[in-house]
């Protein structure tokens, strides 16, 4: 018997021929429809398209070379996105963006000039032809018998964001995060230089930071819809999607102190907290400032304690916790949430457990003790609650354990198993940061991230260890014209660590 850590093969294997696996997700369901009357109301709406971007050709001046259509799903159906483009033309016809609004999918594709008839002969041959199999059907009928209806795209058929984000009125700005398309056989540069000379007689603020996709530049824009609806004739053939950009958090700290009590106390009007009993997340660091308007209605007094009983509930020279508990509640929509006026129902709650004091460190031989004696005061204190124990604080040590297990992660993990006394926790503990990226001129991404290993006790095997990442890469600040971000959106923040430096490589990943 072969034994692996996780991996237990108790019988032998056996040999059997391959057998073609049976086809998958079943038959595309399709609604009813008389396939002639049906074909001939699509090839209206084609023509009615037509006849619209003829007549916004007129009154705008602007020829349209390449036409673009939206394509509405029917109700509760899906849509067969895939059969609405062509790749194989040259140019391709090709799916632009898709959405579902109330349970039907709407689909913009770009057709490019006297390609429209490969589309309409798929309509064409729905309402002539039928299959050669045992049970005939229409030809393309997974695709046609889809459609509800198409037409003329307007502004709104490029918005892939939530509905409820798009502008209430055609002349509220914001900033527009555009993605346009560039062609395979396109300078990026030429593309960009073509739009922004496209709008630059518009009251439309482009900046100069794009980012690159293959065949897509992605950038944001400040104005309204109005704005867009001067230039979008003139755009059609280059535009491929609109979302509202992320609200940066640098322009509320960069306000008064008088309009940031405004925004705060206005979205502390809006929070709607959960019950006492709901879950919480309990902290483990230099303590919280409950009386923060954002934090006070999800912390009793009773819920913010210390390890040593004489030290205050917060460690007033270290904002780390106060910010990590604004984290915790928020996530990373505190920035849209301060500009938005929704009512924001929450469903957990907060703890704090002051572990750490700024004058006071911990020997090193009790940073696991000090940890498991924090997490059970909170579990003393309110027995019934769930919860989940984060601990956004390591070692300074530079990952100098690589993987190994050290008395502080053992701890973690023995506490994480249930070892001590049968109950099971979740911990959530940080990677660590690497700190001198600022000043390391042998720094370089991903590379560097790849070769610093997560910090004591992030090794913890029982434990879920974060790192951290964000979707916030476009810049706006003039002040950092030609500067592009280290990361893409998404990906690993250039200061994480990571455990993919560690020798022993059945050890798990982190973070995840």
């Amino acid at each position: 018997m072969a034994q692996h850590k996780h991996i237990i093969i108790d019988d032998p294997g056996e040999e059997r021929n391959y057998t073609r696996p049976p086809g998958g997700g079943g038959e595309f369901r399709t609604p009813p429809r008389d396939r002639r009357v049906h074909a001939t109301q699509l090839q209206e709406d084609i023509q009615q398209a037509k006849n619209e971007a003829r007549t916004k050709a007129e009154e705008t001046g602007h020829i349209i070379h390449d036409l673009c259509l939206e394509i509405v799903g029917e109700q509760d159906y899906e849509l067969k996105i895939e059969s609405l483009q062509d790749l194989r033309l040259c140019p391709p016809i090709e799916v632009l963006s898709v959405k579902r609004i109330d349970n039907q999918v709407h689909a913009t594709i770009y057709v490019p000039e006297n390609k429209l008839t490969y589309f309409v002969r798929k309509i064409e041959r729905y309402e002539k032809d039928d299959t050669k199999s045992k049970h005939p059907r229409p030809k393309n009928e997974d695709l046609v018998a889809g459609i509800r209806g198409i037409r003329f795209p307007v502004l709104r058929s490029f918005w892939t964001d939530d509905v409820n984000l798009f502008p209430s009125s055609n002349t509220e700005r914001i900033w527009w995060e555009v993605w346009i398309r560039v062609a395979p056989s396109e300078n990026p540069d030429d593309a960009f230089a073509s739009f922004v000379a496209t709008t630059a007689d518009s009251n439309l603020r482009i900046s100069q930071h794009a980012i690159k996709f293959p065949e897509r530049l992605v950038f944001l824009a400040y104005g309204s819809a109005q704005d867009w609806t001067q230039v979008f004739v003139p755009l059609l053939d280059r535009i491929a999607e609109f979302r509202k950009a992320k609200e940066i958090p640098t322009e509320f700290l960069n306000l008064s102190a008088q309009d940031q009590r405004s925004f705060v106390n206005d979205l502390a009007g809006r929070v709607v907290s959960p019950d006492l009993n709901a879950p919480a997340v309990c902290l483990l660091d230099f303590g919280v400032h409950i009386e923060h308007p954002l934090l006070r209605p999800l912390i009793t007094a009773d819920d913010a304690q210390t390890y040593d009983p004489v030290w205050p509930a917060v460690d007033h020279t270290e904002s780390h916790g106060t910010e990590m508990a604004g984290l915790a509640i928020f996530g990373d929509k505190l920035p849209e949430l301060l500009a938005g006026n929704q009512r924001v129902n929450l469903t957990h709650r907060l703890e704090s457990v002051r572990m750490l004091h700024s004058n006071q460190p911990h020997p090193e031989d009790t940073w696991g003790y000090v940890t498991q004696e924090c997490l059970s005061k909170a579990e003393t204190q309110a027995a019934q609650r769930r919860r989940v124990a984060c601990m956004p604080v390591t070692t300074s040590d530079n990952g100098r354990d690589h993987g190994r297990p050290s008395s502080w992660s053992g701890a973690i993990d023995q506490h994480a198993s249930g070892q001590l006394d049968g109950f099971q926790r979740l911990y959530v503990i940080a990677a660590g940061n690497i700190r001198d990226i600022k000043t390391n001129t042998d720094y370089s991404y991903p590379e560097s991230n790849l070769e610093n290993s997560v910090e004591d006790p992030g090794q913890s095997w029982n434990a879920l260890t974060v790192g951290a990442f964000t979707d916030r890469v476009q810049i706006r600040s003039e002040a950092f014209d030609g500067y592009q971000p280290i990361a893409t959106r998404g990906g690993l923040c250039p200061s994480s660590r990571t455990s993919d430096s560690w020798e022993d490589k059945t050890w798990s990943f982190k973070p995840i």
